[in-house]
């Protein structure tokens, strides 16, 4: 299998540190680690809901204890949810000093405030995915880990190109569209999936990724959000991640997912799933209607994948059924 020579290199941790996998994308962190010699500590996070009761985070930091972790590749869900939640302040992080995330847009709000907390921890943003073989793009060096706002510069051998969705035409630095990327680490194909396999892979071997992104002009590269989910409204597009980022800067707010809601005059509005702080009296009228988000259901959790992805789909499904709002 051929893997990202970047994702070997960048790392700074030797044979005396633990690692963790808490995550299914920490599995293929994994082969970063086995290059540079940590002991790995394996975390089951799978299946857990994110943001329940704060057991996900909490049990991620138990067996920090015993083993003197020091990097953990993590999702942003559970940078957020460290940052947010009081369990995990119960536990000894001393021994941490390294924290990747991946998953989702880490907001730069949520960075900021969890290095106030556990300001002797590194975070490094990152992206890739499992169709790229590993790391496409991390931060590295001292000078370029303080930008929480971008993941980074691309790998080595590894190529991009933001595109216009529907043109597939390039576009200039600042311009958002789709990433698409290039290299000897890109899958050949879905085993047994031809037609899955010629909608993701183009002739030239370009991968669309989905995402919607931009690179400014010091190749530093931005995820915005994914395109299929997009809100349509009226004659804008909304990225729901932006939204999200928003609300969680609510104190009130320990997490929040946007999805759209059907609407006969614009197509689509923003809804908000909400989260509220034990003990918090906020109510819809006192969230804040940040670009138009129209509707608002309190929820006891948001429903998450393992790797840390909301499962807005779900959430879709809920919102459309009779008994939500009954």
């Amino acid at each position: 299998m051929q893997r990202n020579k970047g994702q070997f290199t960048s790392s700074k941790s030797n044979n005396e540190d633990s690692t963790s996998i808490v995550s299914s994308w920490g599995l293929d962190q994994s082969w970063g680690a086995d290059g540079n010699g940590p002991q790995i500590q394996e975390i089951d996070y799978t299946g857990v809901p994110v943001a329940d009761t704060g057991v996900p985070a909490a049990a991620a930091a138990t067996p920090v204890r015993c083993t003197h972790l020091r990097f953990v590749s993590s999702t942003q869900t559970m940078g957020h949810d460290a940052e947010r939640r009081s369990p995990v302040r119960e536990y000894d992080l001393s021994s941490l000093t390294f924290l990747r995330c991946s998953g989702a847009p880490l907001g730069e709000d949520v960075a900021h405030k969890f290095r106030e907390k556990f300001p002797n921890v590194q975070i490094v943003n990152g992206y890739g995915l499992t169709e790229t073989g590993g790391v496409v793009a991390s931060l590295k060096g001292p000078n370029e880990i303080k930008r929480f706002d971008s993941v980074g510069r691309l790998s080595e051998f590894m190529e991009a190109k933001i595109v216009d969705p529907i043109t597939a035409e390039p576009l200039l630095p600042g311009q958002k569209g789709e990433l698409w990327l290039r290299g000897p680490a890109i899958m050949k194909g879905y085993v047994g999936d031809d037609k899955a396999t010629a909608e993701i892979l183009d002739s030239e071997g370009w991968l669309k990724t989905g995402d919607l992104c931009y690179f400014d002009s010091q190749a530093f590269l931005f995820i915005v959000d994914r395109l299929k989910e997009l809100i349509k409204y009226k004659a804008y597009q909304v990225p729901p991640a932006e939204l999200e980022h928003l609300l969680q800067t609510n104190p009130e707010i320990i997490d929040a997912a946007v999805i759209p809601y059907p609407d006969e005059e614009t197509g689509q509005v923003p809804m908000a799933f909400v989260v509220r702080k034990t003990g918090s009296q906020i109510t819809e009228v006192q969230v804040p209607p940040y670009k138009r988000i129209r509707r608002v259901a309190f929820v006891n959790s948001i429903p998450k994948s393992s790797a840390g992805k909301i499962l807005r789909k779900q959430l879709v499904d809920h919102a459309l059924s009779a008994t939500l709002f009954n």
